[in-house]
């Protein structure tokens, strides 16, 4: 299954407390994109993968900063970003798992083998495929 998310990837962010309780700050954020996870599958003929070990691939493209030079800007495309924003590599993967779990997979305990990189692009997008192992 191969999945394309347009736009600036998100991280997951850490809970937050208000008001005596613990809160998810993602939590609209998830929802929005548990729906183009669900059209994306629909569209796409795909089956949620039930019981099996799983491979996931994620190739996470950051905007390119607008403030870079012309020539700045066309040999960063494609290189590895290492920046601060929009998140850690983990942090940016278990917001699109705690998204894709129940939906693409029945449980994210099935992935067994994980790949993730981070890099620049003109055209910020999240890639992300999802194989079976078995």
């Amino acid at each position: 299954m191969k999945f394309t998310i347009l736009g600036n990837p998100i991280a997951q962010a850490r809970p937050r407390l208000g008001r005596g309780c613990v809160y998810d700050p993602n939590r609209d954020q998830k929802i929005k994109m548990k729906l183009l996870f669900k059209s994306q599958m629909n569209q796409q003929g795909y089956l949620k993968a039930s019981g099996c070990p799983i491979f996931v691939k994620m190739h996470v493209y950051v905007q390119i900063p607008k403030s870079a030079s012309k020539s700045k800007q066309t040999s960063l495309e494609n290189v590895f970003h290492t920046r601060a924003r929009p998140g850690d590599c983990d942090n940016i993967f278990k917001f699109y798992s705690d998204v894709m779990n129940t939906v693409v997979y029945d449980d994210d305990r099935q992935i067994c083998k994980l790949n993730v990189e981070k890099r620049y692009s003109s055209i910020p997008r999240v890639e992300i495929e999802v194989n079976n192992l078995a």
